[in-house]
């Protein structure tokens, strides 16, 4: 590509010197300090934003990547680009293969035998690669209007979760890919009201679907993300990215804020947890931060699963969770904290400690039943386009 730069070697900044950054004549200043640096990093700087197009996807597609790994950070992007294209599922986990180092195990010395340097955490923190959902928005937003529908329906062929809300990372504006997402197909077997079985093939963005949201409320040992895994195929295949897949960091940057979409497609099997389509949102990040994506959400859920903190008594928590449950929308909490829970027939589930598969079962017996009561199913391209008019998000197509 003609226009990339790269900003490798000398040219890529150190995160420490902060005013050579952000005087670089390639970056925008409505891009966050921490976020320009990401750009950098994987030679993104001059394509940001919206300037890879279909025509770049195909050309790193057709690309002989002859190393099975990256060996910058700068080529990081193209190698997930050229496994998204050709639908590898372990695109996500590209990241650079540096030098191996000679494998010796000694015995550890008795006099430090319970020392594991915490105090040199920092520096180790410092030389942490960029995590693989950074990549992956990094590319996103520089993708053009339509490498963006190529790029969404191959993580769609690919069973990864699409990006349903993404906050600008320039103007902060909460944007929705609708034309990439109104393009997503979906089949699956329902049962009729005379017990035959229907397959039904539809624009899945169209469809009467209901909706099941995910959100944290501050933060919690427990991985959302890996809950819904479990609840999508049994962590098979993992749709979302949680902090237990392969190459995860403590540094993620991209990824607060956005709220990814899946859904669970049944076959028409006994065994399937649910009997109709349903929608599964995850919003990334504490709620609380993200105001704008959970009044979306609140708009378009037919219920709402809460995950708190193993300290849910906290004031900020407790504010929280009174103002979501001024809400009419049902909702169904997790007590990261909590072992047990005395009734089994409110809205509270213990998730401490607790079998993956129990707590799936228990999730979605009460998702279920909060489904069964509910009759008014829209579209949520109809929620989509009444979120539009009101101005609380907007299309990224332009």
């Amino acid at each position: 590509m003609s226009n990339a730069v790269q900003c490798t070697g000398s040219n890529a900044p150190d995160p420490q010197r902060g005013d050579e950054l952000q005087s670089s004549p390639d970056m925008h200043s409505g891009l966050p300090k921490a976020c320009q640096f990401i750009f950098f990093k994987l030679g993104l700087c001059s394509l940001y934003p919206r300037k890879i197009t279909v025509a770049d996807l195909l050309s790193i597609n057709s690309l002989s990547l002859t190393n099975n790994q990256p060996r910058t950070d700068s080529e990081l992007w193209r190698y997930f680009v050229n496994k998204l294209m050709m639908l590898d599922v372990k695109c996500r986990y590209v990241r650079c293969e540096h030098a191996k180092e000679e494998c010796t195990i000694r015995s550890a010395n008795e006099d430090d035998f319970f020392s594991f340097g915490e105090e040199i955490n920092e520096s180790a923190d410092e030389k942490t690669h960029i995590h693989p959902m950074d990549v992956h928005m990094a590319v996103f937003h520089c993708t053009d209007d339509f490498a963006r529908e190529r790029f969404i329906s191959k993580l769609s062929a690919c069973q990864f979760a699409l990006p349903l809300l993404v906050p600008n990372l320039s103007t902060g504006q909460i944007e929705v890919p609708l034309y990439a997402l109104q393009q997503i197909k979906k089949i699956w077997a329902s049962n009729s009201q005379t017990g035959t079985e229907q397959h039904v093939s539809e624009y899945i963005l169209s469809s009467h679907v209901r909706v099941v949201s995910f959100i944290r409320v501050g933060t919690s040992k427990i991985s959302k993300s890996q809950i819904m895994n479990y609840i999508l195929n049994d962590n098979k295949h993992p749709a979302y990215f949680s902090r237990h897949c392969d190459g995860n960091t403590k540094t993620r940057l991209l990824l607060d804020g956005v709220a990814e979409i899946s859904w669970y497609c049944p076959g028409g099997s006994k065994d399937c947890i649910f009997q109709e389509c349903v929608s599964l949102i995850n919003l990334h990040g504490d709620a609380n931060k993200h105001p704008g994506q959970l009044e979306f959400i609140q708009r378009i859920s037919s219920v709402i699963v809460v995950l708190l903190p193993e300290d849910p008594r906290e004031p900020e928590i407790v504010e929280s969770v009174k103002r979501l449950q001024e809400t009419q929308i049902p909702l169904i909490f997790l007590f990261s904290g909590v072992e047990h829970v005395t009734s089994s027939s409110d809205n509270r589930i213990a998730a401490k400690n607790r079998n993956d598969a129990e707590l799936k079962r228990e999730i979605v017996s009460k998702v279920t039943c909060v489904l069964h009561k509910q009759n008014d199913v829209q579209s949520l391209e109809s929620h989509i386009d009444t979120a539009i008019k009101s101005g609380l998000i907007t299309t990224t197509e332009r």
